[in-house]
């Protein structure tokens, strides 16, 4: 943790209870700023009750001076000319940097001045020069939000004397950065899959939102546009957060921040989504766990700055779970039989509420919420050895962590949950291809005239019988699921297919058509005669050759079958040769390998969220310990 921030709060504070204003006299003098003297009684009276050396104390209240008196020459210069002041904080990379001195902290914190006229793209050229990146790309945040290059900084309430985080992230050669191509093409993979699934198309990849029990939760198609986005960019930053790469992790949560689109900040009952029903948010933990993961990244790249936001987004993060599982988790018991495994969430959650408050100077609130963590995370640990022991029979991480947190660390009673979890998922996912099948086969056998989907069992009932699949389909479709009329159809051969619901029957092999007219037939007849039969040449010859006495005679009316095969027919040069070939075949192949490169780094099992190990917790945990025992 940033060591002298903390120290600076710690003063300011103290400063703030003693109503002592450094800008002004006597610790200023009015007309010569740079002339000040702070007076050692001061000093040494803050060195002492703050335990704090007296060159560490001088230091800090030069700092603090100095800034204030900036500021106040920056208010000034905004009102006289509108140009604005922004404190910038470049988030740092490495997990273990400490900022010890005032030329150190100066490499990541300082201020820049610029119009709000000017847009986002003014501000990143401004701040990639102050910076010199090369071979980086910048994302700017602000309010919890990224700032966009095209918005003037007035419309994305940015606001003088505001706060910039930036993050630096890597570009691919020569190429958009890294982060935006991530987002861009989670974006696109994301909606194309839940686009699969609605459209019953479940061959290779697909997306579906299920709830903590495996259901499919049935959502408009928009509703689940957004959902399925925000939670693909939430699960590919969890992907970079697993492997501590905090900086990156974050532009992708702001992401997924943006689309679940929450609204309702303060009251719990009014909780709703712009693009999410909120019956439906209820059921799941998903804005909890993010609102959670934005915060655990604020700390671990020492975004002290943004406590503010932290300590809103953990509010709404504690409010989330308690709608979610139930005030004392009733109704996570309720659902999975258990509420261990979530634990280690409210540990987390509780940590990290101590930690703002601890920056807030509410030690007796901070003293609480740590001591809370750490009995949830007592109740969490599991041995090693006995880790290493369920891994080696074959289990995954996940399994092995939660199954000896629900056991109380036992290998064997560990052994019997993981199993009955396995065939718990194994007998879930043979009701998903079940029904997965089922949706398939209802969408090809498609609806009636009046709009019902053809009834399944009938078709398979007349199937059974030895009639054509096709005609059976229609027949049902035509006749609204009578059964008696799609007999009496079908054994008339009276049966046409209607552009509507067989479009694809509305057009003939060209080699059949060929074939009949090389025999002499006339080309309009034998297409007519080939939709009648479903392509069946043999079957089109016997019809025409009946016809051929009548064709020696004076011109005939085509029978009203015929008829109504051409009306129903889609007239074209173009013939079916059975292939279904995609027009837009290069945009095909860019997205499957869009999803080959973004599908690896998205959960492979439901409860990887829950396989929190704490240690990094921990750590948190006795820091804290440490620094509140020093202010005692």
């Amino acid at each position: 943790m940033d060591e002298r921030k903390i120290l600076i709060e710690r003063i300011r504070k103290q400063l703030l209870k003693d109503d002592i204003k450094l800008w002004l006299p006597p610790y200023t003098k009015q007309g010569d700023e740079s002339s000040h003297s702070l007076p050692e009684e001061l000093i040494e009276r803050y060195s002492s009750f703050l335990q704090i050396s007296s060159k560490d104390v001088s230091e800090v209240l030069e700092n603090l001076r100095s800034h204030a008196l900036k500021k106040i020459q920056g208010n000034k210069r905004f009102q006289q000319h509108g140009i604005a002041t922004l404190n910038i904080q470049v988030a740092k990379t490495g997990r273990n940097q400490k900022l010890t001195s005032t030329s150190t902290a100066d490499k990541y914190d300082f201020q820049l001045d610029i119009h709000l006229s000017n847009d986002g793209k003014e501000l990143r050229k401004s701040l990639m020069d102050k910076l010199d990146c090369r071979g980086e790309s910048i994302k700017m945040i602000s309010n919890g939000r990224l700032i966009e290059d095209g918005c003037n900084l007035t419309d994305q309430n940015i606001k003088h004397n505001g706060r910039i985080l930036v993050v630096k992230t890597a570009k691919l050669d020569n190429a958009e950065d890294n982060i935006s191509t991530k987002i861009s093409q989670a974006r696109k993979v994301a909606t194309t899959l839940s686009k699969r699934a609605d459209d019953g198309k479940y061959e290779g990849h697909y997306m579906e939102i299920r709830d903590q029990n495996g259901v499919l939760i049935p959502l408009q198609s928009t509703t689940k546009k957004s959902l399925v986005i925000a939670m693909s960019l939430h699960e590919l930053a969890r992907s970079y957060i697993d492997r501590k790469n905090y900086t990156e992790a974050l532009p992708l949560l702001f992401e997924a921040d943006k689309e679940f689109k929450y609204k309702t900040l303060i009251e719990v009952l009014s909780l709703f989504y712009s693009q999410c029903d909120a019956d439906i948010l209820n059921c799941v933990d998903n804005y909890a766990n993010l609102c959670l993961d934005i915060v655990w990244c604020y700390m671990r790249i020492k975004c002290l700055d943004y406590l503010s936001d932290a300590e809103l987004r953990l509010r709404k993060c504690a409010q989330c779970f308690s709608q979610c599982y139930g005030q004392n988790m009733e109704r996570l018991t309720a659902i999975k039989g258990c509420h261990s495994h979530e634990i280690a969430l409210f540990a987390r959650l509780h940590l990290l509420q101590g930690v703002v408050a601890y920056h807030k100077g509410d030690k007796s609130t901070c003293q609480r919420l740590l001591i809370q963590a750490e009995n949830e995370m007592e109740k969490l640990m599991v041995k090693e050895e006995s880790l290493t022991q369920l891994m080696v029979m074959g289990f995954s991480s996940v399994e092995a962590r939660l199954g000896l947190r629900s056991s109380n660390g036992n290998v064997e009673k560990a052994i019997g949950y993981i199993m009955d979890r396995q065939r718990e998922r194994k007998k879930r996912k043979e009701i998903e291809r079940e029904e997965r099948q089922k949706k398939r086969k209802r969408e090809r056998l498609g609806k009636t005239v009046q709009g019902e989907w053809v009834n399944a069992e009938l078709y398979d009932s007349l199937v059974s019988m030895g009639h054509d699949k096709e005609l059976v389909a229609e027949a049902l479709r035509q006749s609204e699921n009578d059964i008696v009329l799609a007999l009496q159809n079908l054994n008339m051969s009276y049966i046409y297919f209607s552009s509507k619901n067989s479009a694809k029957k509305n057009t003939v092999s060209k080699e059949a058509l060929n074939q009949l007219t090389a025999m002499g037939f006339d080309a309009k007849k034998a297409k007519s005669c080939l939709l009648q039969h479903n392509g069946n040449i043999e079957r089109a010859i016997d019809e025409l050759s009946s016809q051929m006495p009548m064709s020696s005679g004076s011109s005939t009316d085509e029978s009203d079958l015929e008829k109504s095969a051409l009306n129903n027919m889609d007239v074209t040069e173009d013939f079916d040769d059975g292939e279904d070939i995609s027009e837009d075949d290069e945009d095909k192949e860019e997205l499957e390998k869009s999803i080959e490169t973004i599908l690896p780094d998205l959960a492979k099992d439901e409860e990887d969220y829950l396989n929190l190990s704490l240690n990094e917790e921990c750590e948190i945990l006795q820091e804290y310990k440490i620094l509140l025992a020093s202010l005692k």
